[in-house]
C-alpha cells in the first residue's frame, strides 16, 4: 500500500510539472509581450519613450531573459502564491490575490447559488 501511494505521488508531481510547462508555454507563445503592447499604447497616446527607457523596462521585466529563467520566475512565484500585478488601469498595482480577496463575497455567493442549482436539479 505504501508503495502504491509513493508511486501515485510521484506521478502527481510529474503531471503537475508537465501541466505547468504547458500552461507557461501557452502564456508565452503569442508574439510580443505585455511591455510591447504597453509601449504601443503609450506612443498612440502621444507619449515618447526613448530606446534607453525601453531597454531599462525590458531589463526590469525580464523580457529578454531565456525561457528557462522566465519559467523559473513564473513557477516559483506561483508556488509562493504570487500571481503578479494587475496591469489594467482600474486595478493597477494590486496583486491578483488581493483582487480575488476583494471579490470573494461575490464569488462565494455565485458558488453557493450554483451549488443550490445543482442540488435542486
Amino acid at each position: 500500500m505504501l508503495n502504491f501511494l509513493i508511486r501515485r505521488l510521484f506521478y502527481m508531481v510529474i503531471t503537475l510539472f508537465f501541466a505547468s510547462i504547458i500552461g507557461f508555454l501557452l502564456i508565452e507563445l503569442p508574439p510580443g509581450s505585455y511591455l510591447d503592447s504597453e509601449i504601443s499604447r503609450l506612443r498612440n497616446l502621444g507619449g515618447n519613450l526613448n530606446q534607453d527607457q525601453i531597454n531599462n523596462l525590458e531589463e526590469r521585466y525580464g523580457v529578454n531573459d531565456p525561457m528557462y529563467v522566465k519559467y523559473w520566475k513564473w513557477a516559483s512565484g506561483a508556488a509562493r502564491g504570487d500571481f503578479g500585478q494587475e496591469k489594467r488601469e482600474h486595478h493597477a498595482g494590486r496583486g491578483q490575490v488581493e483582487r480575488w480577496q476583494a471579490q470573494y463575497p461575490a464569488l462565494q455567493q455565485a458558488g453557493l447559488a450554483q451549488a443550490r442549482a445543482i442540488a435542486g436539479s
